[in-house]
């Protein structure tokens, strides 16, 4: 019954309320091109084999905190830049550790003082590079900059986690000795100096990475994986757990099958892994012991590898998103798509809530989700590109869904010259978007405003199938469904688009819904029943 309702409720191939009253719910507010001459490629957003892309943050006064890479000055170096929630430009920062050669940020973190604290890799030569962490205050300048370790020819650290009293953990890799790295998990304090770090290896596999860390009741979670091509191939997940005093509590490694090429932990210390080649994701326990397999089957022949999961995030109640590129069914047909965005909500046991798929042209053109945000009310943005004409051209992309996948806004930008990758994303408390990325070749960011222009005589009633009454209502309303003999739903709206209320609808000839918690105030309901559903607007006195 769980997939039926899915398969009803969520099917994104009719219009839906959302699409008929809130389209054109954002309004692009400001948009900022600054001259950094990043790389304007997207392998880098989703491959743990890359440097991390940009990244976008909001300080405590929604003031816009971008973080990447800048080839401005002919090598690469840091790249911070503090605009203002109109859009001013603040300050900007090019940070060049390395004198000439170059640096690469890998994380951004904003802590409660407003204090930036990025990190990255410095390439001190050709054989040699260093793990850095630099905090920078609110105005932009450099409070201390650390490196990790001296130990090591070079290392590289993949992602970070700060704690309430600013410690600051990372996790990334390290060489071992020719040809093989090793994971590492290290501690600093909020003034930057080193406490402590753990260095992980095993006898049989000769590259290990660490690639995300979350710190979870007072305990900090490593996620990575180890790899090998020689003597035989091999591929372990890595799981180690450790106190914040470096202590190691267990540890483990499980085999698996795919090419990994995104990661994540969540609240509850869970770890998740998507899959390159397959659009495929994989759940393990805190244990290492895998949960489920969740995977959006395609047709590609066995020597197409091209579907890839790009992003996965979760919320508080252990359900999971993921966006990426998924190639479909009809390979080699005239009904063929090539990429499409493809996102998918799944249950903590590992059943689809609901599934989204966007396509722009279709035919051979491509759309490509690259980052996911969760917001209030669970709005879900995915930002990424999507091609504007079939030889080539991206435009930048965000859609935003609603709680049950439907997209509120879909919203296309173009920079001022060549390709526009949107490469993260952000919402504040009021559901503003914020996106950055790329437009040929320059840093491009812009904030969208959340109109909540939806007006409830503009909702059109439709013939009833179900009665919902009295309309104004009060304490109870009623909802009279002996004329529908299939599974339906009805579903209550706020004017922002939330949803109060739900209730799925299957031999019950009369539903009463209990109203008293209900602000006064003016709703919308829908009702879907197979492919159709019908919405009208009610009055809470």
């Amino acid at each position: 019954m769980k997939k039926l309702i899915s398969i009803i409720l969520i099917g994104i191939y009719f219009i839906s309320l959302n699409d008929t009253l809130a389209q054109n719910q954002y309004t692009m507010e400001w948009s900022q091109e600054n001259n950094s001459q990043v790389i304007p490629y997207t392998s880098d957003c989703a491959n743990v084999f890359s440097y991390e892309c940009q990244k976008i943050r909001l300080d405590s006064d929604n003031n816009v905190i971008v973080g990447g890479n800048s080839f401005e000055s002919g090598n690469s170096n840091f790249l911070v830049i503090k605009y203002s929630n109109n859009g001013s430009l603040i300050w900007k920062q090019l940070i060049d550790i390395s004198n000439q050669s170059d640096d690469y940020m890998t994380g951004i973190f904003i802590d409660n003082n407003n204090d930036i604290i990025v990190t990255g890799v410095s390439e001190t030569s050709d054989q040699e590079s260093k793990s850095v962490i630099i905090k920078l205050n609110d105005d932009g300048n450099i409070l201390w900059e650390s490196l990790y370790s001296n130990e090591y020819d070079w290392s590289v650290p993949q992602n970070l986690a700060i704690d309430s009293n600013g410690n600051i953990f990372l996790t990334g890799y390290v060489n071992w000795e020719w040809n093989s790295t090793e994971m590492f998990v290290c501690k600093f304090d909020s003034a930057g100096n080193y406490i402590w770090d753990y260095v992980h290896s095993s006898d049989n596999l000769s590259r290990h990475r660490g690639l995300t860390t979350k710190i979870i009741d007072n305990s900090i979670i490593s996620l990575g994986f180890a790899y090998s091509t020689y003597p035989e191939p091999g591929n372990k997940l890595l799981i180690l757990k450790h106190t914040l005093t470096g202590e190691l509590i267990s540890s483990s490694e499980t085999s698996y099958e795919g090419n990994l090429i995104r990661s994540h932990i969540d609240n509850i210390g869970n770890s998740y892994i998507g899959m390159f080649g397959d659009f495929r994701l994989f759940k393990y326990d805190q244990l290492g012991n895998q949960e489920w397999v969740f995977e959006v089957t395609s047709d590609l022949p066995d020597n197409v590898t091209a579907d890839q999961v790009h992003d996965i995030i979760s919320d508080e109640n252990g359900n999971i998103y993921i966006t990426g590129r998924h190639y479909g069914e009809g390979y080699g047909t005239t009904n063929y798509t090539n990429a499409d965005i493809q996102v998918n909500k799944i249950s903590p046991q590992g059943d689809l809530i609901y599934n989204y798929r966007y396509e722009n042209l279709g035919t051979n053109a491509a759309d490509v989700g690259n980052k996911l945000f969760l917001g209030n009310n669970n709005y879900i943005t995915v930002g990424g590109q999507s091609q504007d004409n079939l030889s080539g051209g991206y435009n930048y992309l965000a859609v935003v869904l609603d709680d049950l996948g439907e997209p509120i806004d879909t919203l296309r930008s173009q920079g001022l010259g060549g390709d526009s990758v949107i490469k993260s994303v952000t919402m504040d408390e009021n559901l503003n978007l914020y996106v950055t990325g790329t437009g040929n070749g320059d840093t491009l960011t812009q904030k969208y405003s959340f109109s909540n222009t939806m007006n409830i005589n503009e909702v059109p009633e439709t013939e009833a199938k179900l009665k919902v009454y009295p309309n104004p209502f009060s304490n109870e309303l009623k909802i009279i469904t002996e004329d529908i003999q299939e599974l339906s739903e009805f579903i209550l709206f706020n004017l922002n688009g939330a949803i109060v209320y739900r209730k799925s609808i299957e031999n019950e000839s009369v539903l009463n819904f209990e109203a008293i918690t209900i602000p006064k105030g003016l709703y919308f309901y829908k009702i879907t029943y197979k492919n159709n559903f019908q919405f009208g607007k009610l009055i809470k006195e």
